[in-house]
């Protein structure tokens, strides 16, 4: 005759994670602490994160040989990692980044439009200026004839960083 199985002994084995499980688990959420690690600190100031998870991670920054100290670190963030949602801190790293990727975008399409209107002058100037109308004219053809007049006399290009800066901090290109 069979044993008859208790009711709750089966329910409780399932809720039991095995070792290999528990290992997986623990390296996924020390992957994030080293995400963490890799954050710069304006970047870690925008994470919802506790102090003492903030110190370790500050602690792992400083760590000039990453060696035995910086691993043992590692794991001691992924030990603090248990208390947190780490799927949640993952998700906000990944938004980040996304916004950096983005930024960066941004300013390479910066460089190409300084690029272009050294380059072509006033009919890349004229095209810029339909659809950004608020732009200073004045201002951005004295910069692009001293950009050209720098590049042809192989000089230090401050009119074409000038010209740069300006278009950074006045246009938000979609």
């Amino acid at each position: 005759m069979a044993k008859s199985k208790q009711p709750g002994a089966n329910d409780q084995a399932e809720s039991i994670l095995s070792k290999s499980e528990l290992k997986r688990s623990m390296l996924a959420r020390q992957k994030i602490g080293e995400k963490l690690v890799q954050l710069q600190p304006q970047q870690l100031a925008q994470l919802s994160l506790d102090e003492t998870l903030m110190d370790a991670i500050t602690t792992a920054q400083k760590i000039k040989h990453k060696h035995e100290a910086y691993r043992r670190q590692l794991q001691f963030i992924g030990k603090l990692m248990r208390y947190v949602d780490a799927e949640q801190i993952d998700q906000q790293i990944a938004d980040l980044k996304q916004e950096s990727e983005a930024a960066k975008q941004h300013l390479h399409v910066l460089e190409q439009l300084r690029r272009e209107l050294i380059e072509q002058g006033d009919a890349r100037l004229n095209r810029l200026l339909e659809s950004h109308p608020e732009l200073d004219r004045q201002s951005i053809r004295q910069w692009i004839r001293q950009a050209q007049k720098e590049a042809k006399l192989q000089q230090t290009p401050k009119a074409s960083r000038a010209l740069y800066k300006y278009l950074r901090d006045t246009l938000t290109l979609n």
